[in-house]
């Protein structure tokens, strides 16, 4: 049986990556990479979860996510946010640790339901959690 750190200080390791590189104390031009690490999480959570938005609002979210899809193809599977904020930093580092190819399957997985829920508003994921809810 292989000695696996437990689950808690693996999350503990990524998120003390995630704030000493996006809140770095090291970094040039503080305030503006500040404010671009801001923008870089709210841009991560709308990822994450914007597919939970009502059917009207999914449409936008589709073109967002297909804007950072384009956005690794251009900048060579990294994330543009990333590479802004280590220009203005003057260090090079990614916040998070995550295989390009599962990034780019998130996209595309969420494309998909968001596709869906744009077709057909009463299979969107807000439509269907509000009817179990409700």
């Amino acid at each position: 049986m292989k000695d696996l750190p437990y689950l808690e200080d693996v999350y503990k390791l990524h998120f003390t990556n995630i704030k000493n590189t996006l809140f770095s104390n090291e970094s040039n031009n503080k305030v503006r990479v500040y404010i671009l690490s801001i923008i870089h999480i709210i841009g991560t959570l709308v990822l994450q979860w914007g597919i939970f938005l009502k059917p009207d609002y999914l449409y936008y979210y589709f073109i967002y996510l297909f804007l950072i899809f384009i956005s690794y193809y251009i900048f060579d599977n990294r994330c543009f946010m990333t590479l802004i904020s280590n220009k203005y930093s003057g260090l090079v580092g990614s916040p998070l640790y995550i295989k390009k190819n599962t990034a780019k399957n998130i996209i595309i997985i969420n494309s998909i339901i968001a596709i869906i829920g744009i077709l057909t508003p009463n299979m969107a994921p807000y439509t269907i959690l509000k009817t179990i809810f409700n």
